[in-house]
């Protein structure tokens, strides 16, 4: 697509500079009054991010370098963190060239805990976290536009699936057929009348985490309190494709029904964030369901610029091929029915 020109992210690049990010973590943790007490440890090591943990006098630290595309993660914590008092990790340091920062332990990914005893309160209570960070950034947007957080509102949507259609081969690549494109293209004003339909609701356009789900919320031990993390693949859309990826996120992995109660009261936690009225409960399900329709397309969108961040070697190698079109068979799919 036009709109982007992320630089790939290496993981041999890393391992050559792994020496300076280390020497950096360590200088920025002795600045900053830390005792280091062991070597650090390997957390993560993928195509667009790699995780190493300190064993500090305060506790653990942990030291992450994301490729340049996805290199605003601190800044975004740290403005939420700082000016929105939001659930989101606290920032110790960061530099810019290396594309690496440090941030404080904020606990462990709320999937571990609800492994084999799945507590869908927790889940809504996360959710409910999250819908509070994005009701506080909704009246300045700005802040994070400018910063260069991407922006996928409605009104740019057909744009980008326009743009990404036309990448006939990388599709095909992927696995979409050519009778597919076919179909795509000829769903492209239908797309265009979607979202220009789901902007009718007035429903404000904010941050939005395009990889929020169970494993990048950190909850405490014994507070229960909730972190939001991960936050370099944010941009600004509609609150509610972010929480569809949540929630149809749990559907999947806890085997839940869209009938079930309790994903009912995920969705319901969903809407509940929004502050709306009761009575407009009607009208917010009518919105839902419709940005359910279209939230393929991003997920698209997102895969790609995973994809786009990513060495591209590194990527494939993780089996990933399919999930790039996987979006758009299921806008297909559920469409031309």
């Amino acid at each position: 697509m036009k709109q982007v020109s992320y630089s790939t992210f290496d993981v041999r690049l890393f391992m050559t500079n792994i020496i300076a990010i280390l020497q950096w973590a360590e200088d920025s943790l002795l600045s900053h009054g830390y005792t280091i007490k062991a070597r650090p440890e390997d957390v993560q090591t993928t195509p667009w991010s790699c995780v190493k943990r300190f064993l500090t006098s305060d506790g653990y630290i942990y030291l992450k370098q994301t490729p340049p595309g996805l290199s605003l993660e601190p800044a975004i914590t740290q403005i939420l963190y700082d000016q929105f008092h939001a659930n989101v990790p606290c920032i110790i340091a960061a530099d810019k060239i290396l594309n690496c920062f440090l941030m404080k332990d904020a606990g462990n990914p709320l999937r571990d805990f609800l492994k084999g005893n799945f507590q869908p309160d927790l889940l809504c209570q996360a959710i409910k976290t999250y819908t509070a960070i994005q009701y506080a950034v909704t009246a300045k947007l700005t802040i994070f536009t400018e910063l260069g957080v991407p922006d996928w509102r409605l009104k740019e949507l057909p744009r980008l699936y326009s743009e990404f259609i036309s990448q006939e081969a990388l599709l095909k690549e992927d696995g979409l057929t050519q009778n597919e494109l076919i179909l795509l293209h000829k769903l492209s004003p239908q797309f265009s009348a979607m979202c220009e339909h789901l902007s009718r609701y007035k429903i404000p356009e904010t941050l939005d985490h395009c990889d929020f789900h169970d494993n990048n919320i950190l909850i405490e031990d014994g507070t229960y309190h909730m972190t939001i993390i991960d936050l370099g693949e944010t941009v600004v859309t509609h609150p509610f494709f972010s929480l569809l990826t949540c929630i149809r996120n749990a559907r999947f992995r806890y085997a839940l029904k869209e009938t079930d109660e309790i994903y009912l009261g995920l969705q319901d936690a969903c809407l509940d964030g929004h502050l709306f009225e009761l009575e407009q409960r009607n009208i917010l399900l009518e919105a839902f369901s419709l940005a359910e329709k279209l939230w393929p397309i991003y997920a698209s969108l997102g895969e790609y610029r995973l994809m786009m961040s990513s060495n591209p070697e590194k990527y494939q190698s993780l089996n990933r091929r399919g999930r790039l079109v996987m979006g758009f068979k299921e806008f297909i799919k559920t469409t031309t029915l």
